[in-house]
């Protein structure tokens, strides 16, 4: 989880005003409990629905991994 660096989510919500921002708040603290704060850049939007019927809100995550098989350039 420490290597991921952008996370979007899609989530299936109708709710509008304080409801929607409540939904967000809490989809976002639930989100936070497996990074470190900041946690990695996101984007999240809202959506009609997904493939599968009963599914609510998916996520996708995109993680920088560093190659070790790299020689760093000899310094200067």
């Amino acid at each position: 989880m420490r290597d991921v660096v952008k996370l979007n989510t899609s989530y299936v919500n109708d709710a509008v005003g304080h409801e929607l921002r409540e939904y967000w708040e809490k989809m976002t603290r639930v989100r936070m409990e497996f990074f470190d704060d900041p946690g990695p850049c996101g984007t999240g939007v809202r959506v009609v629905g997904h493939a599968h019927p009963d599914l609510l809100i998916e996520v996708e995550a995109i993680a920088y991994l560093p190659s070790t098989a790299a020689t760093p350039p000899p310094a200067a």
